[in-house]
């Protein structure tokens, strides 16, 4: 867990932690975005057929292939701000079966603030729910929010 943690695999960073603790002394309840509560497993027969199916190489194979990891290496979005948590508002009758839509989404920070294009595409990714960016620094945490703002022009 320790190893996990410091690496910071499989989603688990010390600054995530460190925000998860905080909110969780304060009374939220807390999911990692984008896994759900529970995982239902598909019950398994005892007699499995396995197929086998051969691949046809053709010389476009490498190309699509080169593509292929392109575009895998592009939606996996290294280093971008990714929503860590759902966070929900403390309620005694809250219930996993049926949660609701949380309070907002946070994203935890590392360093300087997002630029302005990483929280719109935050924003259009969170579906409306609302944004908050967290930050970690020497063990305090400290949230963020933007709003949108026009401003009157002055004569």
């Amino acid at each position: 867990m320790y190893n996990m943690v410091t690496n910071a695999k499989n989603g688990c960073s010390w600054e995530a932690f460190e925000a998860y603790r905080h909110l969780k002394c304060l009374g939220y309840i807390l999911r990692r975005h984008g896994v759900p509560w529970t995982v239902k497993r598909p019950k398994v027969s005892p007699y499995t057929i396995h197929s086998t199916t051969e691949v046809d190489c053709t010389s476009n194979a490498k190309l699509e292939d080169s593509h292929l990891i392109s575009e895998v290496l592009t939606n996996m979005g290294i280093g971008e701000l990714k929503p860590v948590f759902d966070v929900y508002p403390p309620n005694a009758k809250f219930r996993k079966s049926s949660p609701g839509d949380p309070c907002f989404v946070l994203c935890v920070t590392r360093g300087s603030p997002p630029s302005q294009q990483e929280i719109k595409d935050l924003e259009r990714r969170c579906h409306g729910i609302p944004l908050k960016i967290c930050n970690i620094e020497h063990g305090r945490v400290s949230f963020f929010s933007f709003d949108r703002v026009e401003l009157p022009a002055l004569p």
